[in-house]
Order: structure tokens, then C-alpha cells, then sequence
């Protein structure tokens, strides 16, 4: 038999060995599929040798086939892209307002953005708890700054203890700013990095929401911690028995979980216990912090 090989199966005999890398690279059903049918093609019948025309549209083909492996690869990988911008620019009535759109954004794609915009405005990121990655805590610079011409800009739709239903995204500043300001951004902190910025933990979008903690004894509550990879650091609301760095439980079994706490680090939560029931008080303020603690549970 002719040990000649049509060049279309010696393509496709090539690709076969990187099904092995695709299923490495977590690739989705769909991409496997096609690839599989692609490569059914039996690489070990010899035929043939055919004309220098037909071997240059098997070349064409296996190039096509090729692409379309890669498409699909790519494609149905489960990558995500970034948020296209580091601010989102809004202007109105002589105002323009700047939200942080990616928080994941860089200190020089957010000085870039401001720049771009035509602001002397410089970003400093400081590594925060979950709920506050992409809030603005505060800002500072030169006496325009300072004499409230930039102004927070909230959204209401979330909360931050301490400030109700009023999360700073970024800030409100005058069209014609011409001064200098620089602006906290939350990031996200690195492991064993220490927050500069903490929410509650039992807020939304922090580790213990939804958890059910407070009103627990110590001892009930440990073992839910355990589970979610929280290590606490126990404080006490009587001060005659706080330790800052932690208490230890064993000596505070009997007493209850209360609604403070405040990350320390990712997986570092400072929960704060009682001998009471959390929650006692009543009130439209009281009322607000409950609906917080629980909103999505």
C-alpha cells in the first residue's frame, strides 16, 4: 500500500495530541465537542498523494478548521473582562460626577482617568473589607478641595454602619475644578494584609452576612466560624473583660454574639459578645440597622 498520507490527515493527526491541553485548560463541553468531531477523522488510512490544487485547498481547510477550534476556545472559556473604565464620568449643571466602575483598577488607570477628564485629582488604594472595595472614605488636598467644593457622591441602595443607606462610590466635583485633591479608593486587601478600611462583617457583602451569629452563645458560635474559615478575635462589650488582641473563648463561653464586629484581615473577624440579647432596642434607627443585617438573607 502507498505509505503516502494526505496532508489534510497529517493537519489533523497534529492537532489530536492537544485535546489532552484542552481538557487541562478547564475548556467547556461545547469547545471538547467540537474538537472532537473535528478530529474524528481516522489518522492512520493512508491514501493516495492527490493534485497540487487539491492539497492546497486540504491546506486551507485545516487552517480554517484551525481558527474554528480556536474560536471556540476562547470563546467558551469561562475569562471575564475587566470593566472597560477605572471612573464613569456624568456631568450636570456645572457638576461632574465620578463613580468607581472597577474597583480592580489600577492607582495609574484611575490618576489616567481623572487626568483624562481634565481633573488634577491623584488615587490612593487602600486595602479594605469586602463590602467597602470601590468606596471612597474621604478626600484631601489644597484649600479648593478643602473649602467642599468636591462633594461625596452616595449610593443609597446599599449601607455602611455609621453612614445608613449611604455608600460614597466617588465624588461630586465642580466642572471647572482647577485645584488639586487626592481620593481614597477600598481595594481589595491581599492575604494577611491589614484592613485600612472595615464594614461590619454581618453587612452585606462581608464574610458573616447571612450567618445567623448574633444572639449565639461563644461556644454555639465557634463551630460556625470554623466552617466558614473565619478565625475571631473576641472582644467583649464590658470593658472590665476586653482584651484587644482577643479573649479567650473558653473563659466567655456562656456569653452572646452581638451585631459588632470589624475585620481585622481576610478571614481576621473581631466579633464583639454580650451578656445580652442583640437587637433590644427599637426605633427608626434600629429598625434600618436590622433590614441591613438581613437584606438578601
Amino acid at each position: 500500500m502507498d505509505d503516502r498520507r494526505d496532508p489534510m490527515d497529517v493537519l489533523i493527526a497534529g492537532l489530536k495530541p492537544r485535546t489532552d491541553a484542552l481538557g487541562s485548560l478547564h475548556a467547556t463541553a461545547g469547545a471538547e465537542d467540537l474538537l472532537t468531531k473535528i478530529l474524528a477523522t481516522n489518522s492512520t488510512e493512508t491514501k493516495p498523494l492527490r493534485s497540487k490544487r487539491h492539497v492546497v485547498r486540504t491546506l486551507a481547510l485545516a487552517a480554517t478548521l484551525a481558527a474554528a477550534v480556536a474560536v471556540v476556545w476562547v470563546g467558551e472559556s469561562t475569562v471575564r473582562p475587566r470593566q472597560a473604565t477605572a471612573v464613569t464620568f456624568e456631568e450636570q449643571d456645572g457638576y461632574v460626577s465620578a463613580r468607581i466602575t472597577d474597583p480592580s483598577a489600577s492607582k495609574a488607570e484611575f490618576d489616567a482617568a481623572f487626568a483624562k477628564r481634565g481633573f488634577d485629582i491623584t488615587v490612593k488604594l487602600v486595602p479594605a473589607s469586602p463590602s467597602l472595595v470601590g468606596t471612597v472614605p474621604r478626600f484631601y488636598g489644597d484649600q479648593q478641595a478643602n473649602r467642599h467644593e468636591i462633594k461625596m457622591y452616595y449610593d443609597t441602595s446599599c449601607y455602611t454602619d455609621g453612614g445608613g443607606w449611604h455608600c460614597p462610590v466617588g465624588i461630586i466635583v465642580p466642572s471647572d475644578f482647577a485645584g488639586h485633591a487626592v481620593i481614597d479608593i477600598g481595594r481589595a486587601a491581599q492575604p494577611g494584609e491589614r484592613y485600612e478600611m472595615a464594614g461590619n462583617a454581618f453587612l452585606l457583602g462581608e464574610p458573616l452576612h447571612c450567618s445567623n451569629l448574633p444572639g449565639m452563645t461563644v461556644d454555639q458560635a465557634i463551630p460556625v466560624l470554623q466552617d466558614l474559615g473565619i478565625r475571631p478575635i473576641w472582644r467583649s462589650v464590658d470593658r472590665s473583660i476586653d482584651v484587644v488582641s482577643g479573649i479567650d473563648p473558653s473563659t466567655i463561653g456562656s456569653l452572646l454574639v452581638q451585631t459588632e464586629s470589624s475585620g481585622r484581615s481576610l478571614g481576621v473577624i473581631e466579633i464583639w459578645v454580650g451578656p445580652n440579647v442583640p437587637g433590644t432596642l427599637s426605633g427608626p434607627a434600629e429598625d434600618d440597622w436590622n433590614r441591613a443585617l438581613s437584606v438578601g438573607c
